[in-house]
């Protein structure tokens, strides 16, 4: 960071603040699935499934002004009784999906991130072990045939937005049961419209919040981040242990900030 610097001449004092550059950025995030499971001892375990790909990300100036990427499809499964310390675990995750995209773009005006995934399925339950095993899902399944959230910032004038699109969104599972689902036949038509409002909760109960249209923004800076679905896990029971954690599925952002000017006081 530059020092103020002082200038005095013919009884005039000028102080000049360095001046600040244009920058803008954007990205995108396909997946990300992370948790952290806790074992009756206080023992932290972190599993951070590799969900972070495709992911595309760009920058003003400096570059790469555009960046997209890209993957045909997407399978992994969790088996959370690989964390030997905790006992009765039974449980696991399933994550699948056909194709995922992701694009940036910044210029000297304005940044956007987009990101797309494509027939999502999301499965925690019992009886777990691989990708193709069907019987998983017994707490909660997600489906949709469309995710996509989109960040824009702008320099002039200075504003972020995001937006949300998802269609056919389904859930299911006996965690529902637990605690308030709250989804309603218009809010779905709002998705498919990309209208839906932001952070719209539809459910929270059994240690699980499942947000739609989640948007992040930063005090004090000119930026968003747009999760179109995000499931969070709070102290959900795993065993003997509990788990805690986040997926997030179409994630993007952008931030803006506008050249200053120096500043003179005489």
């Amino acid at each position: 960071m530059r020092k103020i610097l002082g200038i005095i001449a013919l009884g005039l004092s000028i102080i000049a603040s360095p001046l600040a550059a244009q920058t803008t950025a954007g990205s995108g995030r396909a997946l990300k699935l992370e948790q952290r499971i806790t074992d009756p001892n206080g023992i932290i375990a972190t599993a951070e499934v590799n969900l972070n790909g495709p992911r595309s990300d760009a920058a003003f100036p400096g570059g790469p002004l555009t960046d997209a990427d890209s993957a045909a499809s997407f399978s992994g499964a969790v088996d959370l009784n690989s964390f030997s310390s905790i006992a009765g675990v039974g449980l696991g995750e399933r994550l699948t999906t056909s194709a995922l995209d992701t694009s940036a773009m910044a210029s000297a005006s304005q940044a956007t991130g987009t990101a797309t995934v494509n027939d999502l399925a999301f499965s925690l339950g019992t009886d777990v072990g691989t990708v193709a095993n069907t019987n998983i899902g017994s707490l909660l399944n997600i489906t949709a045939t469309t995710v996509q959230s989109t960040s824009t910032a702008t320099v002039s004038p200075l504003a972020a937005t995001g937006t949300t699109r998802i269609e056919n969104l389904q859930l299911s599972g006996s965690v529902l049961s637990t605690g308030t689902l709250n989804f309603t036949a218009e809010q779905q038509a709002q998705l498919a419209a990309g209208t839906l409002a932001p952070n719209t909760v539809i459910f929270t109960g059994g240690g699980i919040t499942i947000t739609l249209n989640q948007q992040i923004r930063t005090p004090g800076t000119n930026a968003i981040t747009t999760n179109a679905i995000a499931v969070q896990f709070t102290n959900l029971p795993v065993g003997t242990g509990v788990k805690s954690g986040e997926l997030l599925v179409a994630s993007s952002s952008a931030s803006a900030t506008a050249a200053q000017e120096p500043v003179s006081a005489p």
